[in-house]
């Protein structure tokens, strides 16, 4: 069951809240046990089923008396023919593979190395070519900004997984695997409460239109209302059996939307806490939500194994659209490296799980990213797809104008803001930071952006000419 409950969330949450193979030493771990029916009714892709396999062996082997070398397994299996041997009478002896069937488990296995060396989910050549194409014979300048740096922001003790701004952009507000959510100065960096109601990780933060209050919520299936300025509890939304990813507020501050692994987003009553509606439709994990301007309808971004968005009337509670964009590429639209195996191919073309959704301020466009660099903008009352490219797998940001679009890129201390109408990059933010940074937020003015290093947030002041 945990192989399983891994398995499924790799899918979905790269790369959050695990590290992006966690299920491998799961594997391993049940190969120790001898445990290899365990993955009789596990819905893998014939490539990840045979690498699980040979994990499986290896915890088998090292289980039962084999010397640890010191060496990384990835390493190891490349460059030891004795253990490829010992490996492949493993599956011989405890999964009944023919010697066809335990040489496509190393093989499989050797190229899934190979790929994690490589980083396959980043395919710079195919971003380069893409923008050339696009950008014709003319030279598209791109401002290159090194941007200044105000502050900041310590006191967390483990990895901010999500923040947010006031609406005054005054203050930030991060939630943390250290369970806590904390409130800061954006000025100075200064902490000015720090809310500790949570007993696990805090996934999803998101501060009330009215700037009243915040709302929380993370791996303890609870969603807790709190006042922005006394850290007091508001109120208690209860009723998710999973973890909660993603929250957004109704433009009006009465209603709150959740996101949770549960496979559903639920509706409440922001002063009460009350459960107002279930909205189930997903097949997997429902990763992302995301409340219109106009408060007419809710964005919801399913995992694997669907990848779909849907449109919900936020009244009714009933389904009017779903945006496929996402899901398994089977008409090949996807950009693929010229020299790709098979196995790099079926993982591009795979579903890709929503994780970020973002509203244009009109409400009449809708971007969305996800894993594999999968990107679109769509037309938010027909459906249509606008853009699609490989350009990132977010965070994705609209900027205050509707025009452009800002987002993280693979170089991992740079944000770039690009034409939503046109998919041209023209500016690049750089920011001096430790550490790469996994997640932004822009202020609602456009004058800052805010950024994580790990456990440490720090604001960042982007020159109003370039607002």
């Amino acid at each position: 069951q945990t192989l399983q409950a891994l398995w499924d969330i790799q899918q979905t949450l790269h790369p959050f809240p695990f590290e992006v193979n966690s299920y491998d030493a799961v594997a391993y771990a049940l190969g120790s046990r001898d445990a290899f029916d365990a993955l009789n009714d596990i819905d893998f892709s014939s490539a990840h089923r045979n690498t699980a396999l040979v994990y499986m062996a290896l915890g088998h082997l090292y289980a039962h008396g084999r010397p640890e070398s010191g060496v990384n397994l990835l390493q190891e299996m490349r460059f030891d023919v004795d253990l490829r041997q010992e490996v492949a009478r493993v599956l011989w002896q405890y999964a009944g593979l023919s010697l066809q069937e335990q040489q496509d488990c190393i093989d499989n296995f050797e190229e899934y190395a190979q790929a994690r060396v490589d980083r396959p989910d980043i395919i710079d050549d195919e971003d380069e070519n893409e923008d050339e194409e696009e950008s014709g014979d003319d030279e598209i300048e791109v401002n290159e900004i090194e941007l200044s740096r105000i502050c900041n922001c310590q006191g967390h003790s483990a990895r901010i997984h999500c923040l947010a701004w006031s609406p005054d952009a005054t203050r930030l507000v991060s939630g943390s695997e250290d369970t806590t959510a904390c409130v800061w100065q954006a000025r100075t960096g200064k902490m000015l409460l720090s809310f500790q109601l949570h007993q696990e990780s805090v996934n999803a933060v998101a501060w009330s239109p009215r700037g009243d209050l915040i709302a929380s919520a993370g791996n303890d299936n609870s969603i807790y209302i709190w006042n922005a300025n006394t850290g007091a509890l508001s109120a208690t939304c209860s009723g998710h059996t999973s973890w909660l990813v993603n929250l957004t507020w109704s433009p009006d501050g009465t209603r709150l939307a959740s996101a949770s692994l549960d496979k559903t987003v639920r509706i409440w009553d922001a002063f009460s806490g009350r459960e107002q509606m279930i909205l189930s439709g997903h097949a997997g994990i429902v990763y992302s939500v995301a409340w219109s301007p106009d408060g007419a309808h809710i964005l919801s971004g399913g995992g694997y194994p669907e990848g779909l968005i849907m449109l919900w009337n936020s009244t009714t509670g009933r389904r009017e659209l779903v945006y496929d964009g996402h899901g398994p590429d089977i008409r090949k639209e996807r950009l693929v490296p010229a020299d790709a195996d098979a196995w790099l191919e079926e993982w591009i073309r795979a579903a890709s799980s929503v994780h970020h959704l973002a509203w244009s301020s009109d409400s009449k466009r809708i971007a969305s990213a996800g894993l594999r660099n999968v990107c679109h903008i769509w037309n938010a009352a027909s459906g249509a797809d606008l853009i699609t490219t490989n350009r990132t797998s977010g965070p994705i940001s609209w900027s205050p104008g509707g025009i452009t679009l800002l987002s993280l890129q693979d170089d991992p201390r740079v944000v770039e803001v690009w034409d939503a109408r046109t998919n041209v990059v023209t500016m690049k933010y750089h920011m001096n930071s430790p550490e790469r940074l996994t997640t932004f937020a822009v202020s609602s003015n456009g004058n800052y952006l805010a950024a994580n290093a790990g456990e440490l947030l720090q604001v960042w002041r982007i020159p109003k000419q370039f607002v």
